[in-house]
């Protein structure tokens, strides 16, 4: 073929093909012109987010949702500090009525009321 014989006859960014008439010359991708003279094509930046949402759209999104995220944590933290609490601190007629059921499960006959002198209320001078 013509390709071969005749050396460099198309641009060193350009492709030669034999053809049955002589030979073609044609620009590689991302090169335009005839064969003989092909330049790079610049490409030009599309602006077209197949989304439809530009990135500082999204970003404020995971922004917000990590705020959601940390209350909602920070609360549940509050709730679960408030039950331990209410079940560590017991109130006082509680505690006697689970201290009198412990003396009934150890044999105690006595009635499951408090005593009225409990010896365990503090005593308060007025």
């Amino acid at each position: 073929g013509k390709c071969n014989t005749r050396g460099n006859i198309c641009s060193s960014d350009a492709t030669c093909t034999n053809t049955t008439t002589g030979y073609a010359c044609t620009c590689k991708t991302g090169y335009t012109g005839d064969g003989h003279n092909c330049t790079h094509t610049v490409p030009v930046a599309k602006n077209d987010d197949s989304s439809g949402m530009e990135s500082w759209k999204i970003a404020l999104i995971v922004l917000a949702a990590v705020i959601i995220a940390v209350i909602i944590a920070f609360l549940t933290i509050l709730w679960c500090v408030k039950i331990y609490r209410d079940r560590i601190i017991l109130p006082s007629s509680r505690f006697r009525t689970t201290l009198s059921e412990a003396a009934n499960d150890q044999g105690d006959t006595s009635s499951s009321q408090p005593p009225e002198n409990d010896s365990m209320q503090p005593k308060i001078d007025m």
